[in-house]
Formats: structure tokens, C-alpha cells, sequence
């Protein structure tokens, strides 16, 4: 009784705190793979890490996401929702949307930029509830001739929580021209046993890193 009295309260805080910040505009662009997507309200950390990036310098081409829904029957644990990262696939779900825009509450975000001579992959999974369990499975990638090279990757797991954010980075000193492509896998775990996945990726084009 004690943990459901305080899942409402998350629940009831979580709503308040998205009310409360109001609908930050993202600006309309399009990705990698030529999919548009709509000027719509971002989720608070998304909002921030652009922010935090452009004022550093970085450009931000796009911001890609998609919905989190019920894990496919297929599917036997986590392992099996998290490990297949759809390299040179398309986006799913429609992208850059705040949680409540989702049936299910959550969405997952992907972003991939340059700083520097490092590639990175931003990813946030956000609900507008606390969750028992979110884990996700990021990885980076390069165009090469025969198609999708992955250069790293790596899983984030967090408990009892409304939202993971992560990142992952590679170093392209001295690679020459390559497009890039970062891909997230999520799985999501909730306190009555209710379980959803996402995928999304985003790209970037044509990075000269000498």
C-alpha cells in the first residue's frame, strides 16, 4: 500500500512538473533520411541539452523519437527488446513530441552531433509517470561501402524512476568523410508488470574529421 500511495504521488508530480514548464518550441527540420518532422513541444531535458549544446557551438541538424508501445510478442526478455539496433532502418514513430502525445505516456529521443572531433549519441527516454524499470541500448555508427559499421555501444538501466538520460561518443581524428548514425533501443518495466520497447535512430551526414 505504501509503494502504491507513493507511485500516485510521483505520478501526480510528474503531470504538475510538465505543466508547469509549458510548451518549449523546437524549431522544424529534417533528418538524415529525409523524414520531416513538426515544430511540437519537447520534453524538459531535451529542450536542455540543445540548449546547453548550441551554447557551446555545436549544430543541431534534428532531433528524432518515437513511441514507446507494448513489447511484441517475439520477444522473450529485455535482452531480446535492447540488442537488435536497426542500423540503416527507418525511423519509427513520429518524432519530436512530448510524452503525453504517446498512448502510452512514453517516448524515447535520439540525437546525434558533432562536437569537436567527437560523434555523439544523446538518447532520453521520459514518461509522464515513475516506472520500475527503463533500460537502454545505444550505438554509434559509420557509413562504410558495404553498408553500417558499428563503432560502440553501450546499455543504461535505471530504477524506480520517470526518465533515463544518456549519451555515448566516438572520437573520427584522422577518419576522413563518413555519415554517422546513432540508434537507441528502449525497454520500459512498470510496477504492474506492464512491459513496452522503442527504437529510434537519428544521422548526420557527410562529417569531414581529416
Amino acid at each position: 500500500m505504501k509503494r502504491r500511495v507513493i507511485f500516485l504521488l510521483a505520478a501526480i508530480a510528474s503531470v504538475l512538473a510538465l505543466l508547469a514548464v509549458g510548451p518549449a518550441q523546437a524549431q522544424a527540420a529534417t533528418n538524415g533520411s529525409g523524414t520531416n518532422r513538426t515544430t511540437a513541444p519537447l520534453p524538459k531535458q531535451v529542450e536542455k541539452r540543445i540548449a546547453e549544446l548550441r551554447a557551446r557551438g555545436a549544430k543541431i541538424l534534428d532531433v528524432t523519437s518515437a513511441p514507446y508501445e507494448k513489447v511484441s510478442k517475439k520477444a522473450k526478455s529485455s535482452g531480446d527488446v535492447l540488442d537488435r539496433l536497426p542500423y540503416g532502418g527507418k525511423p519509427s514513430g513520429k518524432a519530436a513530441a512530448s510524452p503525453d502525445a504517446y498512448p502510452t505516456g512514453c517516448g524515447l529521443w535520439v540525437l546525434v552531433y558533432r562536437e569537436g572531433n567527437r560523434i555523439y549519441n544523446s538518447s532520453l527516454t521520459s514518461c509522464l509517470y515513475q516506472v520500475l524499470d527503463i533500460q537502454m541500448h545505444s550505438g554509434l555508427a559509420w557509413s562504410r561501402w558495404w553498408g553500417w559499421e558499428e563503432l560502440y555501444a553501450q546499455t543504461f538501466d535505471t530504477d524506480d524512476s520517470s526518465s533515463l538520460d544518456t549519451y555515448i561518443w566516438v572520437d573520427c581524428t584522422g577518419t576522413g568523410t563518413h555519415d554517422y548514425q546513432g540508434v537507441t533501443n528502449g525497454f520500459i518495466e512498470t510496477y504492474n508488470g506492464d512491459e513496452y520497447e522503442a527504437a529510434a535512430y537519428d544521422e548526420i551526414d557527410r562529417v569531414e574529421c581529416g
